[in-house]
């Protein structure tokens, strides 16, 4: 699933904790200067508003993310 980053603006994977808290991952992420997906995000690089993400996990818990 695709998604395009708005709260979690400034907040990187770590504070983030979305394994322990939804069983959601972040497979790859893609700033508003990059031309392709980056697989395997840094955990400590922040998210920037406009990134798109690509999350893997339950369809449910995806939805319910306010990314």
């Amino acid at each position: 699933q695709e998604a395009t980053v708005d709260a979690w603006a400034g907040k990187n994977l770590i504070q983030l904790d979305l394994r322990s808290n939804s069983g959601v991952l972040v497979a790859a992420v893609r700033t508003q200067s990059d031309e392709e997906y980056r697989f395997v995000p840094e955990p400590d690089r922040p998210f920037s508003k406009g990134d798109k993400v690509v999350l893997i996990g339950k369809r449910e818990a995806i939805l319910t993310l306010k990314v």
